[in-house]
């Protein structure tokens, strides 16, 4: 059995304006003509099209900080799945790994599964039909 080596080597990409002929010459095949892209980063005249960014200030990091941290508020996964118990699925049927699937998505998602009531048969049908708009089942 042949041993794959973890060493890959990187080849460099040349990019080019290329024309596709779909005449066919003598032969039977089509061919191409290629023009390399121009490097502007060597030129002194040349601008780019746009300004670049603008270092991001301490305000600014702060506040996706303050975004990172409240996307985390809510229910957790554990929790929703304390919850998911009462519904009595084997933990390898699909419907209750889908149900592991949909906490994931936001915490929305599982404020609204923790607002349904204690009640099997509700539950169930929640994650049936939220697993079907997510396209997790048909």
């Amino acid at each position: 059995m042949a041993r794959s080596s973890s060493c890959h080597r990187v080849q460099q990409l040349l990019l080019t304006n290329s024309v596709f002929h779909h005449n066919k010459d003598d032969a039977g095949t089509s061919h191409q003509t290629s023009k390399p892209i121009p490097d502007h980063t060597s030129d002194p005249t040349f601008e780019p099209a746009s300004e670049p960014m603008p270092e991001p200030t301490p305000h600014d990091m702060r506040q996706a900080l303050q975004y990172l941290i409240k996307g985390k508020e809510g229910p957790t996964v554990a929790l929703c799945s304390e919850k998911l118990k009462l519904v009595g699925l084997d933990p390898v049927y699909p419907l209750f790994l889908a149900a592991f699937h949909i906490f994931g998505v936001s915490t929305g998602v599982r404020e609204a599964w923790m607002a349904l009531p204690d009640i099997p048969d509700v539950l169930r049908g929640w994650i049936v039909m939220t697993a079907t708009s997510l396209g997790l089942i048909k």
